[in-house]
């Protein structure tokens, strides 16, 4: 019988799906409800206030305008972004549970996330916030989750022992 190891690539990318499918999932609700609030839907769930048109599906990859002092959207998608990457620092805690992997983790998801934005608008991200936002909260998220896993976790099974 075998049993279940943190690093069989099923168990790797099980982990990642379902690390993929809150940060998303999260992503989403908080730009929704952001831009919502701040009244940035026009006719047809398209932005009212942007010269290119794109619906409410896009709003999680949009990088043309990020940040506060940019313009509604531009902080709906901040927000999201910022709110993704903490789901993603609790996901990581419940879900992988070890310190070794924690900031690969953190580290592939806001990779693919990259990769995906690239995808979906057919442009890589060109403005500072975007990126500085995204640099920042994976460092932040992967040595959190690392020290979350090491002191929750780890310690806890060494003074059990």
């Amino acid at each position: 019988m075998s049993t279940k190891q943190d690093g069989e690539t099923k168990t790797v990318l099980r982990n990642l799906l379902i690390l993929l499918l809150i940060f998303y999932f999260s992503m989403y609700i908080v730009c929704l409800i952001s831009a919502a609030a701040l009244g940035e839907f026009g006719d047809g769930g398209a932005f009212s206030g942007d010269a290119v048109a794109f619906n409410a599906g896009y709003l999680p990859f949009w990088h043309y305008s990020c940040g506060v002092g940019e313009g509604d959207v531009a902080l709906a998608v901040w927000l999201g972004q910022i709110f993704a990457q903490l789901a993603l620092l609790a996901a990581i805690f419940l879900i992988v549970r070890s310190t070794l992997h924690a900031w690969d983790y953190s580290v592939t998801v806001s990779f693919l996330h990259f990769c995906l934005t690239c995808v979906v608008t057919q442009a890589a991200p060109a403005t500072w916030q975007w990126w500085v936002t995204l640099v920042v909260s994976t460092l932040l998220v992967s040595i959190a989750s690392e020290l979350m896993c090491y002191f929750l976790i780890d310690l806890k099974e060494i003074a059990k022992d």
